[in-house]
């Protein structure tokens, strides 16, 4: 009997309201402003974000475009000063003044991003002059370089080079090759 009236008197007890859900219904608008200053805190964090990979996307787009650019019209500069440089050897090699050749080719070499200049025999492919005198006497094979008839831009070895021919009164006496560094953006 003791035990049923135990019960009972369990059961009967008032439950007490629990006292932080009773506290979150009183200052529900306060929570809901905190919970929407929250979202729009991380909304506004993520766009950042966003705008910042888009902007940085942007502007290796704007540098590339810039370097491809001023590529070309280093390209485009160096091809008209060798016709006008390989005019200057053509008169010095009807001459058969090799001794002002190396001098040019000394002067010339010095200026930025120029890496190599040589004179190569048109009849037989042997370096005539270069300012680098290791390559002086050696023989070049490369088919492109023998075979050109008219200014030509190459792509390799981490540098480009210009190839012009000179024309003497005949026939081509030899093969203008101009190696140099292009634009990097820094």
């Amino acid at each position: 009997m003791k035990a049923s009236i135990n019960k009972e008197n369990k059961t009967q007890l008032p439950q007490k309201p629990n006292r932080l859900k009773a506290y979150i219904q009183k200052h529900w608008f306060v929570f809901a402003l905190i919970g929407i200053i929250i979202i729009l805190t991380i909304g506004s964090y993520i766009q950042i974000k966003i705008h910042e990979s888009k902007s940085a996307l942007e502007k290796q787009l704007l540098i590339t475009d810039y370097e491809q650019r001023m590529d070309s019209l280093q390209s485009a500069n160096l091809e008209l000063v060798s016709r006008v440089f390989a005019w200057s050897i053509r008169s010095e090699m009807m001459r058969q003044n090799l001794d002002q050749v190396n001098q040019y080719f000394s002067a010339f070499v010095q200026q930025t991003g120029i890496v190599k200049v040589q004179l190569i025999n048109a009849a037989n492919g042997k370096v005539l002059v270069s300012s680098d005198k290791k390559d002086e006497g050696n023989l070049i094979l490369n088919p492109v370089i023998l075979g050109a008839n008219k200014t030509l831009g190459l792509d390799g070895n981490g540098f480009r080079s210009i190839v012009n021919p000179i024309m003497g009164l005949e026939s081509k006496i030899g093969i203008l090759v101009i190696e140099y560094r292009g634009i990097t953006h820094k």
